[in-house]
């Protein structure tokens, strides 16, 4: 078997552990709010979206260049994502609260103990 083989191999399981890992802890409470689902599909297809990014990514460390239809699939994946976001749905994102500066006063608010 070639070396490259077993790195992609290696690459890709990694590359979903640390996806998964990565949408488990910081970003499924957003991805929910945008979509507002918590079903399986969708998360799954947003990993698997993340980890063949990650893989072509870390993929550049022991094969350079990256493929033409790679690059395509991700323009077309971003392309449908835009397009699903700003034409449908009903009225954007909803339950992202987008001002930083009322999120910290809301903080210091509430917890007084931030400032001391």
């Amino acid at each position: 078997m070639k070396k490259e083989v077993i790195y992609d191999c290696i690459n890709l399981i990694l590359s979903f552990l640390l996806c998964r890992w990565l949408f488990m802890t910081f970003l499924f409470y957003q991805f929910s709010n945008i979509f507002m689902t918590v079903d399986f599909w969708p998360a799954l297809a947003a990993i698997l979206l993340m980890t063949g990014f990650f893989f072509t990514l870390f993929r550049l460390v022991y094969q350079p260049g990256i493929s033409r239809l790679t690059i395509l699939f991700f323009y077309g994946c971003y392309g449908f994502l835009l397009i699903y976001l700003l034409f449908f749905k009903s009225m954007g994102v909803r339950g992202v609260n987008w001002d930083l500066l009322s999120t910290f006063s809301q903080d210091l608010l509430l917890n007084p103990a931030i400032v001391v």
